[in-house]
């Protein structure tokens, strides 16, 4: 949940390079999908792996786990809801039943039980994941822009308004503390400064807590 923001840097990867992605990912506020990655521990690892892929400069990998993210997520919430088969109409009007454990990521996105509201970013979504099967040149931005939208459709179907953070011995007054973070401020990379409850004075600092994967 917190703690050091990333594995150290390979050697393969420049440390500009690294550095110049990270503070794009942090200026464009990421909220992590605390609830989507608490799911399933192949949700996190797929998440993580999607925005170390794009830290470590391989936007294409990246796009690819990032859209497979939404998928698992569609997937997950309308099973949940206990939604077995989705209906759509193809490209020549006809309706098509399929079920939901068949799905592929088109099939969701077109069919009538999407719970998503904006209908327009998941077509956006759908034309970025064509990029990696048309041997088209996946850029950085693409990436980011893929993490961002995937990342607030699963924040949208699994959402959350503020996490608590325990602090199980104060080192300043010695006694257990429970602080909220808002999910504005739990975007990647964030550092968020924890004060104690019992303090008001200048000295109530208690650090820093970072927003990882």
């Amino acid at each position: 949940m917190g703690g050091i923001l990333f594995p150290s840097v390979p050697n393969l990867v420049t440390v500009d390079n690294y550095s110049n992605r990270l503070n794009m990912l942090i200026q464009t506020k990421v909220i992590y999908p605390y609830n989507f990655s608490n799911l399933k521990k192949e949700f996190k690892s797929l998440y993580s792996e999607s925005v170390r892929s794009f830290l470590y400069g391989c936007p294409d990998a990246a796009l690819s786990l990032a859209v497979r993210c939404l998928e698992q997520g569609l997937k997950h919430y309308m099973n949940g809801n206990n939604i077995k088969e989705i209906h759509y109409n193809d490209k020549n009007n006809r309706k098509r039943i399929i079920k939901l454990s068949y799905a592929r990521l088109f099939d969701l996105i077109q069919c009538d039980e999407n719970p998503v509201k904006d209908k327009e970013i998941l077509q956006y979504l759908k034309s970025l994941r064509n990029y990696t099967h048309e041997d088209k040149l996946v850029e950085d931005f693409h990436a980011l822009e893929a993490i961002r939208h995937v990342t607030d459709v699963l924040n949208e179907l699994f959402s959350f308004k503020t996490l608590t953070i325990t602090i199980e011995q104060c080192r300043l007054c010695g006694q257990k503390h429970s602080i909220n973070i808002n999910s504005d401020e739990y975007f990647i990379g964030n550092r968020v400064m924890l004060t104690c409850p019992n303090r008001s004075d200048y000295f109530n600092n208690l650090g820093e807590f970072i927003v990882d994967l």
